[in-house]
């Protein structure tokens, strides 16, 4: 029987895409095409000198049984910016499971940057991969929550705000309106220009619509998207919005603002942070959400002579849960 030392681990060849594609689509994806890695890891504003998918080979055949990918990405508080990858879109066969090959591709990547490059592997973890994720040495924090609820059930218990606008606006405003409220130090991914344009113009997932809103002296965005769900039902997805809403008052308003933009929306998709703002008026108004949360972000130091929750940068601390802000959009 092969144990974990027969095999090993090489970064991602160009001779890799159509084994990487075909197990995607039969593991994770619907439709997972050169187009859409082509994006992720070739357009990306962050696009590393190799491509950042660990692949796993058995050393008695030479073949590929298995992946992971590691999503290069920038996460800011307050002043401070630190390079990370985000771990997405992994699979190993399944006559090679529990052999730690996971944990092996993480130790591989990193070894490879621990001297120089992203400082933190971050990720986005179902409850069944938290295992192999934590024996690699990764820390669980933040819960993440999908809610999925109809448009006329946020009309109740619910004030409305009176006086606000609403308007569609370009990646260059969104960024004009992040730079002006991202002093704050919550922990989030770092909207630059060059990746809002990547990840809302360029991207093949979706068309995404840009909106800003403004009410008195407060202006913020939000982005939305709409798809027809597995059933057919027209879903609207919140996608992305800055700055942090410390008024579930006022997101419900601007949501009812931008349902009427769009027909036959049946169904409302928002995912939050356990215990943040927006998940405790759901709860309060007695909506459904998946019964367990959707993920659990995790967190491993990659940067040489730093382990644990330890701090990577000095008044920094990335495993505070409650200082995290997370988008559907910052999942991938």
């Amino acid at each position: 029987m092969a144990t974990n030392s027969d095999y090993f681990v090489r970064w991602f060849k160009d001779g890799d895409l159509e084994y990487y594609m075909f197990h995607l689509n039969n593991s994770l994806y619907n439709q997972y095409d050169e187009e859409r890695f082509q994006w992720k890891f070739q357009q990306s504003p962050y696009k590393l000198d190799i491509v950042p998918i660990a692949m796993v080979e058995e050393r008695k055949t030479g073949k590929a049984v298995g992946f992971n990918s590691f999503l290069p990405l920038e996460i800011k508080t307050g002043n401070t910016i630190i390079p990370i990858v985000q771990g997405c879109d992994g699979y190993i066969e399944r006559d090679h499971r529990r052999k730690g090959l996971f944990q092996k591709t993480i130790h591989f990547m990193t070894e490879y940057f621990s001297d120089n490059g992203p400082e933190l592997l971050l990720g986005f973890n179902f409850v069944e991969s938290l295992g192999a994720a934590k024996k690699a040495g990764s820390i669980s924090s933040a819960l993440i929550n999908r809610w999925l609820f109809k448009p006329n059930q946020i009309e109740i218990g619910l004030d409305p705000v009176s006086d606000l606008s609403l308007i569609h606006i370009n990646h260059r405003r969104v960024h004009d309106i992040y730079q002006k409220s991202s002093q704050e130090q919550v922990i989030h991914l770092h909207r630059t220009e060059q990746y809002l344009d990547w990840r809302f113009n360029q991207s093949p997932l979706r068309d995404y619509i840009l909106f800003e809103y403004q009410m008195g002296d407060l202006i913020g965005y939000i982005v939305v998207s709409s798809i027809a769900d597995e059933e057919g039902k027209m879903e609207l997805s919140i996608d992305d919005y800055f700055p942090v809403f410390t008024d579930a008052n006022l997101f419900f308003t601007i949501l009812r603002s931008i349902l009427k933009k769009f027909q036959c929306i049946e169904v409302v998709e928002l995912y939050t942070r356990n215990n943040d703002v927006l998940d405790r008026a759901l709860f309060q108004i007695c909506l459904e959400k998946d019964k367990d949360p959707r993920y659990t972000l995790i967190m491993k130091s990659i940067k040489k002579g730093v382990s644990g929750d330890q701090t990577l940068r000095v008044g920094v601390n990335l495993f505070n849960k409650e200082e995290w802000h997370i988008t559907k959009s910052d999942i991938y």
